[in-house]
């Protein structure tokens, strides 16, 4: 899944997301939206359902 953070773009003079991706070579860089992780939104109930969904194939 790789590790998100939230960065500062001095050229673009605002705040983005920068996703760090589990080679640790490679990231992405996208817009920062304040708000609630998915963690804090999901239901408790599915919270096996989504390690699932994030084991590597």
């Amino acid at each position: 899944m790789g590790g998100v953070y939230r960065a500062r773009d001095a050229r673009l003079g605002r705040e983005v997301a920068l996703k760090v991706l589990p080679e640790g070579t490679d990231f992405l860089v996208m817009e920062y939206v304040p708000g609630e992780t998915l963690s804090d939104r999901a239901d408790p109930r599915f919270e096996d359902l989504l390690r699932c969904a994030c084991l590597p194939r």
